[in-house]
């Protein structure tokens, strides 16, 4: 016994057993193993009913001479199934209004489990190509089109850009803005849905094969939702708004260090804009000496950053010194956040700590460079070797003594 309904006439017949069989294949039953004694009370029920079908009867003439033309699709969905049904609607001369069924599309739900919202995306989508075909295979030149569907979440959607949702919406969407216009999409009540009776086990066949009622009346008197056109989409199909961020790493330099040429000058001037920041938070206390160390600070370690920010992520994580790096034959170790030198000197038990452990500095860099002139100065002038022993007691400067040639052969006075 088999069924031929390649117009899909007889589908809230036919879907009943498919909805089975899919229960009977999810409940993992082997291919020769017998059925559950329900699942068999169920397949012989769909057997009896299939049999009647013989005695079944379904009108196929149109009656569209001398009529207006229209063609009304409807889709619907459930936990089981997903539908479409077609129907064309002649109004004669007369008024009268004549009905008949085209054709109709089922199928069962897809086994990933899927929202309710999602199948009746599909169903929409379905009834929406089944529209198309129907055109394209009667030729019948329609007055205009309509294509029902009884989910307001799903009618939000297609009255919105698809570009605001997530893939699986967003393609439906895009397919359904090709195919149809959306002022082609009217909202009906589900207990007016004539799709509906293929999307369940219990059926309206009587319905499904003359139509629903109400496109009998006037256009009036059919359902109509005002709510659902001017509604705002919020949903959880919704994208989520991407922003896209650049990260950027700020070495909190808050001034060029190269306008300065002197090394009090910068120090002070910084130390003035620290005291100005520390106003603006509301911390009342005078400026000080407190303010200059401060500034000293930073701008040692604002230096030390630029020159060896690879050095100090090497050291925070115990890794080895990069090569070609200039502090390669140091033992290099970061205290405090500085970067200093190691060595043999930490088994001194005369030398403090700064003497021990000197900060290490480039002195390429101008800052450093405004360093050494100020203790070249503070040294009276004295020769390279005296110079570079007093900034030894406190800082390791790369380059140090080709740095304080130069600035000795800068200086005026000397």
């Amino acid at each position: 016994m088999s069924i031929f309904d390649p117009l899909g006439l007889l589908c809230p017949v036919t879907i009943k057993g498919k909805i089975l069989m899919q229960r009977i294949w999810r409940s993992g039953i082997g291919r020769d193993d017998v059925l559950l004694e329900r699942d068999y009370a169920r397949w012989v029920d769909y057997l009896d009913e299939v049999r009647k079908l013989s005695q079944l009867r379904i009108p196929r003439c149109y009656a569209l001479r001398t009529s207006k033309i229209e063609l009304h699709v409807f889709g619907d969905a459930s936990e089981h199934a997903y539908a479409a049904v077609a129907y064309w609607r002649a109004v004669r001369p007369d008024g009268t209004v004549h009905l008949a069924l085209v054709a109709g599309k089922s199928r069962v739900a897809p086994n990933k489990v899927m929202s309710i919202p999602r199948l009746e995306l599909q169903a929409a989508l379905l009834a929406c190509r089944l529209a198309t075909n129907i055109q394209k295979e009667h030729g019948i030149a329609e007055e205009r089109r309509v294509l029902w569907c009884d989910s307001k979440t799903v009618l939000r959607w297609i009255r919105s850009d698809p570009r605001a949702y997530k893939p699986f919406v967003a393609h439906h969407l895009a397919e359904l803005d090709e195919r149809s216009d959306r002022n082609e999409w009217r909202w009906v009540n589900s207990v007016d849905n004539p799709a509906d009776d293929a999307t369940r086990a219990d059926c309206d066949l009587e319905r499904w094969l003359n139509g629903p009622t109400f496109l009998l009346r006037k256009e009036d008197a059919w359902p109509i939702d005002n709510d659902v056109i001017d509604e705002r989409v919020a949903d959880d199909e919704a994208k989520g708004e991407s922003i896209n961020v650049v990260c950027t790493t700020h070495s909190g330099d808050v001034m060029d260090v190269t306008r300065f040429s002197s090394w009090t000058r910068l120090v002070r001037t910084y130390a003035r804009i620290l005291y100005f920041i520390r106003r603006l938070r509301k911390q009342q206390r005078p400026f000080d000496a407190d303010d200059v160390v401060n500034a000293e600070t930073r701008l040692l370690r604002a230096s030390q950053r630029r020159a060896f920010s690879d050095e100090m992520r090497a050291a925070a994580v115990g890794a080895a010194i990069p090569q070609g790096s200039s502090l390669r034959a140091l033992d290099v170790m970061l205290t405090d956040g500085w970067l200093r030198v190691g060595g043999r000197l930490r088994r001194s038990p005369t030398l403090s700590f700064e003497e021990k452990h000197p900060i290490i500095l480039d002195g390429r860099d101008h800052a450093v460079r405004l360093l050494v002139e100020h203790y070249h100065r503070r040294a009276g002038h004295a020769n390279h070797e005296a110079v570079v022993n007093i900034i030894r007691e406190r800082f390791w400067i790369t380059r140090l003594r080709p740095t304080v040639k130069k600035v000795a052969n800068a200086c005026r006075l000397c």
